[in-house]
């Protein structure tokens, strides 16, 4: 999770509309940390998510603003930017994996789509081994998960053409690297955020002009 962290003060006209209308600058600065989370989570979303390029992984990743219709002081200013993706703290940092048991299971560019997604989830997975459309087998560098592309004729053979492929290897922890960039991609979108502001506080000045309060 992470919040704004833009000095107000170095914005033009600040003072003035703070001395001369705070209501209405308080509205319209807590609508413009509202549009920084939007901006930024949509602006994430649509550059695909780092390296994972897929929109079920995208849609885990929100915001939270202060709310415009219910802000009373400026303390209460803020806009927050997260996700309820578990497994993203290890993709946006990298770091190692251990397993929780003896191994777990990594699959290979078989198992595997082109946005770099899972073909298979761990249940998937699970299921096929129980109906033995994959199986375990063992190898010197450790136990393996194969399947025969091509299928079994009616009596049992292996039909002509049939290819095995390597769906997963089990290790005891791999090395994870980087994927994400959630926090540098708010970063680069400072100077969006200092315009955001600078209009909100532009547009209260306009509305203190036309006499609102």
């Amino acid at each position: 999770m992470m919040g704004s962290d833009i000095n107000l003060m170095q914005l033009d006209g600040l003072a003035q509309a703070m001395r001369t209308a705070p209501k209405v600058l308080l509205k319209e600065l807590a609508k413009g940390y509202r549009d920084i989370g939007r901006y930024d989570i949509d602006t994430f979303r649509a550059g695909g998510v780092g390296k994972f390029k897929s929109k079920k992984v995208g849609n885990t990743f929100k915001f939270r603003a202060s709310d415009p219709s219910k802000v009373e002081t400026f303390d209460q200013l803020f806009v927050s930017e997260y996700t309820k993706w578990k497994a993203a703290p290890i993709f946006e940092t990298g770091g190692q994996v251990r397993a929780k048991g003896k191994a777990m299971p990594i699959l290979t560019e078989a198992g595997m789509k082109a946005n770099g997604g899972r073909k298979y989830s761990a249940n998937k997975i699970r299921q096929m081994l129980a109906s033995g459309e994959v199986k375990i087998i063992p190898t010197p560098r450790g136990p393996i998960i194969i399947r025969e592309v091509g299928g079994l004729t009616k009596t049992g053979k292996i039909r002509k053409g049939t290819r095995t492929e390597i769906l997963a290897i089990f290790r005891k922890a791999i090395n994870q690297v980087d994927r994400l960039d959630f926090t540098t991609h708010a970063q680069k979108n400072s100077g969006m955020h200092t315009q955001i502001l600078q209009a909100a506080i532009d547009k209260a000045l306009a509305t203190i002009a036309a006499g609102g309060k």
